[in-house]
């Protein structure tokens, strides 16, 4: 059935009452815009579930409306907190500790005057950056109260100065800095300064000097940083009165510098050289209960050089295998080269082999020379002359020697019939003697010219070359001239000629030809 309208000009005033209406009759289509009006709405009427979401509105609010009851816990933040809202009235007492204050927040103008105490203060936490600036020459003391003060510089010249309880300045130059002999300083000014308390010991800014003797109580126990520049001083001296002066060290002498005679004492308290000369002085080292001492010169690896002293011994000692040089007038005079034990006498370079040395040794008040197996003696015997002898080989072949007396000297070879073999006396002396071309002839270095009779040594050596020594024309190779002193290569080496080979040659052919006349008178 068709709806039908009922104009609103029929029905009469107050006629429509609540008894008529349906329930659920009246619905939003039935109510103008606006037509609901506050005096409409019931007391709670309207709850949660009629408001729409983000319908409330700052206008729809209230002043002082909203209470704490209203507000959720946490709910509000950071961002609903206006700039300098919180104020010091909003901030309950102790609220704000360690954790809230940010780094380098408290500063200067924060803290109230005289609030910091000792106890807020760490150990060691004030530095001398922290503290005001003093005065030049201004020092911090403790007073009689035990509290800091800050002592004024002193007058030119004077010296900080203990009693045992304060400190003060007083005037150098004598004045007793401290009763006890060990703690004495250096007091004075100009060549006035001398040792507190000993005249005898003085300083003038460069030379530090004992002049006079220093009474027993006034040990130096340390003496560091003395600088002695160019053309300053920096001496001990123990005066005229021949004191001795020691150096110790923890109590016990280590050098001694005695005063009667100037010689110095290593670990020697009384350096004697009564054995040597007139004690005139020197160094003497003492073992100190070891069984060996020493002095050592060394100079890099092998340089080393020892003056020692063991039990009833004294070394002159190299103990590397390089030579031990001695020298006279800045030159070399004797040589003991290297490892192989070989020794020079005016010779710098020794070229011997290996196996050859050079030894001198006594017999019978004389000595002996010996180089491997060639070997030459010269000694005295008494009642009998003096003799030089030589020798090759152990058994003395080809040796012999030179005796000579007040009376005469005769020249002898070995000829013992126990040092040869293959003898023989049939050989032809009288055609190997023709043979010999004698000569008059004159040295070259004789400036007199004298003749001599003699031979040619390079003519003898074809007929009688065992009398012959050297080649002719010979000259010395380098290698050569190394072992040969003051030679140079290519000097000759000059043939030589033993007269006395001669000697059986001419008695053999006297017999020969004395043999023929024989037989020709006959």
């Amino acid at each position: 059935m068709a709806r039908t309208t009922i104009p609103a000009e029929l029905v009469a005033t107050n006629a429509i009452q609540g008894t008529l209406i349906a329930d659920n009759a009246i619905t939003a289509v039935h109510i103008a815009t606006n037509a609901v009006s506050g005096t409409l709405v019931a007391d709670n009427a309207i709850t949660s579930t009629h408001i729409a979401q983000n319908n409330v509105t700052a206008t729809q609010i209230l002043q002082n409306t909203i209470t704490v009851t209203q507000i959720a816990d946490s709910a509000i933040e950071t961002a609903k907190i206006n700039n300098d809202a919180v104020t010091q009235a909003k901030i309950a007492d102790d609220a704000v500790g360690p954790d809230q204050l940010a780094a380098n927040a408290v500063v200067s103008a924060s803290i109230a005057n005289g609030t910091i105490v000792e106890a807020d203060m760490a150990d060691n936490a004030v530095t001398l950056a922290k503290m005001a600036s003093l005065a030049r020459g201004k020092i911090i003391v403790g007073d009689s109260a035990g509290d800091p003060s800050a002592l004024a510089i002193g007058s030119n010249g004077t010296v900080l100065k203990s009693d045992g309880t304060d400190v003060s300045w007083g005037a150098a130059g004598g004045t007793t800095i401290n009763s006890n002999a060990d703690n004495r300083v250096i007091t004075g000014s100009g060549t006035a300064n001398t040792l507190e308390g000993e005249s005898g010991l003085t300083y003038n800014g460069s030379t530090l000097a004992v002049t006079g003797a220093i009474t027993s109580d006034s040990t130096v126990t340390s003496l560091t940083n003395f600088n002695s520049t160019s053309g300053n001083d920096l001496r001990l001296n123990a005066g005229s009165a021949n004191r001795d002066i020691f150096m110790q060290v923890n109590g016990t002498t280590h050098m001694t510098v005695q005063g009667s005679t100037g010689s110095v004492g290593i670990n020697e308290t009384s350096p004697d050289f009564s054995g040597f000369g007139s004690n005139g002085g020197g160094l003497e080292l003492d073992d100190v209960g070891s069984s060996f001492t020493a002095v050592k010169v060394s100079q890099g690896s092998t340089g080393n050089l020892y003056l020692a002293a063991s039990t009833g011994a004294g070394y002159l000692w190299q103990h590397s295998n390089s030579p031990l040089i001695i020298g006279t007038n800045n030159a070399e005079r004797i040589r003991i080269q290297d490892g192989t034990g070989r020794v020079g006498i005016n010779a710098t370079g020794i070229a011997y082999s290996s196996s050859e040395k050079l030894s001198l040794y006594n017999d019978n008040f004389g000595f002996g020379i010996k180089a491997s197996y060639y070997a030459m003696g010269c000694w005295v015997v008494e009642g009998s002359g003096t003799y030089i002898s030589f020798a090759y080989g152990s058994g003395g072949a080809g040796g012999g020697g030179i005796t000579f007396s007040g009376a005469s000297t005769s020249y002898t070879s070995a000829s013992d019939y126990r040092l040869k073999e293959n003898v023989d006396y049939t050989w032809d002396a009288t055609t190997r003697l023709k043979q010999l071309k004698p000569c008059r002839f004159n040295w070259i270095s004789d400036n007199s010219n004298t003749l001599q009779d003699g031979f040619l040594a390079h003519e003898v050596s074809s007929v009688v070359p065992e009398a012959i020594s050297g080649e002719k024309d010979a000259v010395y190779t380098a290698e050569e001239a190394q072992e040969a002193p003051n030679t140079a290569e290519g000097d000759a080496k000059i043939q030589a000629l033993d007269n006395a080979k001669l000697v059986p040659l001419l008695v053999k052919t006297i017999q020969e030809l004395e043999a023929r006349i024989t037989v020709l008178e006959g």
